[in-house]
């Protein structure tokens, strides 16, 4: 019964990773899964450096996303659901290539 919980939760997060694309993951700014990743108060999710470095640049403060402008620096929330979600997909997504690189030969063998 309470044993399978947090196993079930686990799997449940883990097929919800694989429903989402890697799209979702991606920080619109570094391209690359998100690292810390943060949400803005118009609901964009970035990289908290990426965010943080962006906005040192840019003034007027604007989302990068919708351009949604903001009349002082806006206060960042740290997003735990995308930030285990991210970890969890750029550890399949390392697993799953370095799987497969490792195994390059194609079958000759025909089934007919």
């Amino acid at each position: 019964g309470d044993a399978l919980g947090p196993v079930n939760q686990d799997r449940g997060l883990a097929m919800l990773t694989i429903l989402l694309t890697e799209d979702q993951f991606l920080c619109s700014i570094c391209l690359d899964v998100f690292t810390d990743p943060v949400t803005t108060p118009c609901g964009h999710n970035f990289c908290k450096a990426c965010i943080t470095k962006h906005w040192d640049i840019d003034i007027p403060y604007q989302c990068p996303t919708c351009r949604n402008g903001f009349n002082t620096k806006p206060k960042l929330q740290v997003n735990t659901l995308i930030s285990e979600m991210a970890a969890k997909f750029r550890h399949s997504s390392m697993w799953l290539s370095r799987k497969n690189s490792g195994n390059r030969r194609t079958c000759s063998m025909s089934l007919i």
